[in-house]
């Protein structure tokens, strides 16, 4: 079969790959928002941006399966405004969106560990909406919820690495002591593809990890074994996230968007449920925290692509995306017409608005000087959905890609706006102190009115 796989560099992505060409004969269609190569003729290349439906519905095309193992942690533009759990619902959206048009038989979708208690952090509570979010499409999905991936340059099991290897003692704070099912990336990778391999016509949902319970305490000391350090180990009998962060951020020199879920997370125990295990007929047995922590030392890195530029087409653009709340029974063009019809109202002393067809456009009030133009296209556009492309206008650079869209949840509860690809005119540091500025008080503001709006 072919296997479509979203976020095929990271860390599970090219393990993964190495394990489909080392172990099954299937095809890869490896989707990154960069451009690469390989040389194996089973490997196809594809540069998507998962933020572009019509992008990643054109990579998706003549696949079987579909791997979703993306998490938008990193910003993917030069400026970025929005929360990332919002940045991740847009990407799962259009993931299964692009699967549903294309007729993926089966999405497999690797999140994180649910705890019990249901208290959930944010990281958290946004890897559960994606799960939701990819099953809102007609189509099967597997979800494969993970604590700690263990393996070479894992970037979460780097972080205990590098404490172990530059602390001679080490002040422990409680949720060092916390309880999880971690697993080796191989293993994760085994059951990735006995879950293509094996489809069910139905939603589930595996937790994926070893059979033994370990505390990160215990992943120190094992890690700490191999690297051949006696570290002195002291139990703090506190947690504090704050101070947590900051150690961490400060010994490890790990960046904020990988630390700050990470400690956000680690207040739960991330063990699996017994109903949701894998089949005992896929004879899968994963690893123990001693041989996964050795192989994760012993084994060489697998799967290197080169990347073909070193530029990047979105360093000079711009993404803003801001949740609102949907009101009660309306729909998404409802929406936009009440936003062109607010907008001149708000901004009433600068800007005037002109509707005609397909076409907007925003003008000053005085001397009517074209600012902006959005087309509506007409294609794209659904109940659910409406998109505008950016034409052209005195705030627009050349060659520029950008779309502004308004988008429901499939639940209805939310909406999200979002300004994608935007290149502005404006020198950076003048755009940075003011279109950016006002257009995030802009939506801020529609937001608020919308609310009053329902509220009413």
């Amino acid at each position: 079969m072919k296997i479509a796989i979203a976020g095929a560099f990271g860390f599970v992505g090219r393990n993964l790959i190495q394990h489909i060409l080392d172990f099954t004969d299937h095809e890869v269609i490896a989707i990154s928002r960069s451009s690469r190569m390989s040389d194996n003729p089973r490997v196809t290349c594809v540069r998507a941006d998962l933020h572009s439906l019509k992008e990643i519905t054109a990579a998706l095309k003549g696949s079987d399966v579909a791997i979703y193992l993306v998490h938008s942690m990193a910003p993917s533009s030069r400026l970025s405004q929005g929360h990332f759990r919002d940045f991740d619902f847009i990407l799962a959206d259009n993931f299964g969106r692009a699967s549903n048009s294309c007729d993926i038989k089966q999405i497999i979708y690797v999140g994180g560990m649910i705890p019990c208690d249901r208290t959930l952090s944010i990281h958290l509570e946004s890897r559960l909406e994606v799960e939701e979010v990819l099953k809102s499409h007609s189509i099967p999905v597997s979800a494969l919820r993970c604590g700690l991936v263990l393996g070479p340059k894992s970037s979460s099991f780097s972080i205990i690495v590098r404490l172990t290897n530059r602390l001679p003692l080490m002040v422990l704070p409680k949720w060092m002591r916390t309880k999880s099912n971690p697993v080796y990336v191989v293993d994760l990778a085994k059951i990735v593809v006995a879950c293509a391999e094996n489809p069910e016509g139905g939603h589930r949902v595996i937790d994926v990890g070893m059979d033994q319970r370990v505390s990160y305490k215990e992943i120190v000391v094992a890690t700490a074994k191999e690297l051949g350090k006696k570290p002195i180990l002291i139990d703090a009998p506190y947690f504090s996230p704050h101070i947590s962060k900051l150690w961490v951020r400060m010994v490890s020199g790990a960046p904020k968007s990988l630390v700050y879920p990470l400690i956000n997370s680690v207040r739960h125990e991330m063990l699996k449920s017994p109903e949701n295990s894998w089949p005992d007929s896929w004879g899968i047995t994963p690893r123990n925290l001693k041989d996964s922590v050795k192989e994760t030392f012993t084994s060489p890195f697998v799967f290197e692509i080169p990347r073909l530029l070193s530029s990047i087409r979105q360093q000079s653009e711009v993404r803003s995306v801001q949740r609102m709340h949907l009101p009660e029974k309306s729909s998404v063009p409802d929406v936009v017409n009440m936003y062109f019809t607010w907008l001149p109202w708000y901004l009433k002393p600068f800007l005037k608005i002109s509707r005609k067809n397909l076409v907007c456009e925003y003008r000053t009030r005085f001397f009517s000087i074209l600012l902006l133009v959005l087309e509506r296209d007409r294609q794209s556009s659904k109940k659910n959905r409406e998109l505008f492309h950016v034409k052209s206008g005195l705030l627009v650079a050349k060659h520029n890609r950008g779309r502004f869209e308004f988008r429901a949840s499939p639940d209805r509860e939310f909406l999200i706006a979002a300004l994608h690809n935007y290149k502005p005119s404006l020198p950076w540091f003048v755009y940075r102190l003011s279109q950016a500025l006002v257009h995030r008080l802009v939506m801020k503001s529609f937001s608020r009115s919308l609310k009053a709006y329902s509220d009413v």
